[in-house]
């Protein structure tokens, strides 16, 4: 019966690695939103030299085509997700309530990137000068910020992560104040909605948050 189950178990562990190559020539893998697929790789360049790079090609080729790969893709997202409680990903952050969050706006939810007295100064002094040249041509100007999605609802980030009591749009906007660019305060507006704004799993505001900047417009 032990011998038994060691060749179950190896022959289970083969048919998962040979499954995604015995499928591929029966299918067709298309792209997933905006990514680009490597193309099959050539054996001779354009000029007819041989393809020195055709091993590192075929690679990236087979990582973008092999068999049942958005399946797979899809299948260890649930588990790391569901056991792990993390995401096998770079750019995405998981949080509360399987709330998406993306990772580059981590440093300014944690203030570990504020901007300097300097960096906010100038960035609130530039805006002044557009508002300026705005107005010599008879244009209106208002400027505002978008919240990014942790900003409104920090209370589905991982409870690993703190919130900064100052971060860089809140500096951004004492220098607008003291240098009378006129501003819309976003943050202010949207986080004292009751009703949710932005997708659980997108980075983007829903309709409801859409009216609302249109109004503002």
């Amino acid at each position: 019966m032990k011998k038994l189950g060691y060749i179950l178990f190896v022959g289970v562990i083969a048919t998962i690695c040979i499954l995604p190559v015995a499928v591929m020539p029966w299918q067709t893998e298309k792209a997933v939103g905006n990514e680009q697929l490597a193309s099959f790789p050539e054996l001779r360049k354009e000029d007819g030299s041989f393809n020195t790079g055709i091993l590192n090609e075929f690679s990236d080729y087979f990582a973008d085509h092999f068999g049942l790969r958005h399946e797979m893709i899809t299948l260890n997202d649930q588990l790391t997700g569901t056991v792990l409680k993390t995401l096998d990903s770079s750019s995405v952050l998981l949080g509360k309530d399987d709330w998406l969050f993306y990772k580059s706006t981590l440093a300014d939810y944690t203030g570990a990137e504020l901007f300097t007295a300097r960096q906010s100064y100038a960035a609130a002094h530039v805006l002044g000068l557009m508002q300026e040249y705005c107005e010599e041509n008879g244009i209106g100007f208002c400027f505002t910020i978008a919240p990014n999605k942790n900003s409104l609802y920090g209370g589905q980030m991982p409870a690993r992560y703190t919130a900064a009591s100052v971060r860089n749009a809140q500096l951004l906007q004492q220098q607008m104040e003291q240098q009378n660019v006129r501003y819309v305060d976003l943050f202010k507006t949207l986080s004292d909605h009751e009703e949710q704004l932005y997708y659980r799993r997108d980075s983007h505001w829903n309709m409801r948050a859409h009216s609302w900047q249109h109004r503002l417009c």
